[in-house]
């Protein structure tokens, strides 16, 4: 059995309407004219033509070995690409990436999702795309997950720099709940299937690719997802605060290349190819 995304009922994709297009768009416009220290002709041309770009492994949206490095960072090339800037991804652990960022050493972080993490020390653009974080679970479960004392005992996995999802954070502090970090969504997915974690907090279409990848066709029907998702997260390119101008800047570029991209229907052409297994 091959899980099939778009069959999910709860995957969430955005859905914006034209009119907040239009309103984000000339509001950028009208931050160019009336602020003209952060316009694009008062910084040196020659310092914006090639940004580094730190980001992780992250199926299917980022990696090193699909197309494009991943449909996440497709759409953050093609952005940059429609307001004149080329760039160039640097893969690192996800960790790292945003302690290296909040350094001032990457130009942007390709994407990020949730905030807690990030807010003190970055900006977050608008949303590239949107997935449903879901609780992975084994087929029979039956602990309740939304009852704290149900969680005693119990483990979950999470990706080593990922933070315990809220609903889930007073079952931790009360001491119910152990987490278990790892580096990878398949090193997860095995420890689910052989019973060495109960439970696992992860994007739907990552979860549905790691177990794809990881579990034989006659072993995927032991691992599903909650129906109830644990929220609908926004991924977001991160700019660190600690080059405030530049990073402003880019940030205005970047959404406006987004929002010409997504006008034109690029953004949905290019996340139902990577539904359909084209970025592979």
């Amino acid at each position: 059995m091959i899980f099939n995304r778009a069959d999910y009922p709860c995957t969430i994709e955005m859905r914006y309407e034209k009119t907040i297009y239009l309103l984000v768009f000339f509001t950028f416009i009208l931050s160019l004219t009336f602020h003209p220290k952060t316009s694009w002709a008062s910084q040196d041309p020659a310092s914006l033509d090639s940004l580094v770009i730190g980001t992780g492994e992250w199926k299917p949206y980022h990696s090193q070995t699909l197309k494009h490095f991943g449909v996440g960072n497709h759409i953050v090339k093609q952005a940059f690409k429609a307001v004149g800037l080329e760039v160039k991804f640097v893969f690192q652990p996800w960790k790292r990436i945003l302690n290296t960022s909040t350094e001032g050493k990457f130009d942007a972080v390709s994407a990020w999702g949730g905030y807690d993490n990030w807010i003190d020390t970055h900006y977050a653009s608008d949303p590239l795309y949107s997935g449903t974080f879901v609780l992975w679970v084994r087929r029979g479960a039956t602990f309740n997950w939304k009852n704290p004392k149900e969680l005693k005992g119990l483990k979950l996995g999470l990706l080593i720099g990922e933070i315990i999802p809220v609903k889930l954070q007073q079952a931790y502090d009360q001491g119910f709940l152990q987490v278990d970090y790892v580096s990878t969504n398949e090193q997860n997915i095995k420890k689910l299937f052989f019973k060495r974690i109960d439970m696992l907090a992860l994007n739907y279409d990552a979860g549905i690719d790691a177990i794809n990848k990881t579990l034989s066709a006659s072993q995927r029907d032991e691992i599903v997802a909650h129906p109830d998702s644990l929220r609908v997260s926004f991924y977001r390119l991160l700019f660190n605060r600690k080059n405030k101008q530049k990073s402003i800047l880019l940030m205005e570029r970047f959404n406006a290349g987004l929002y010409y991209l997504r006008s034109k229907g690029h953004i949905r052409k290019m996340l139902d190819a990577s539904k359909r297994g084209e970025y592979q």
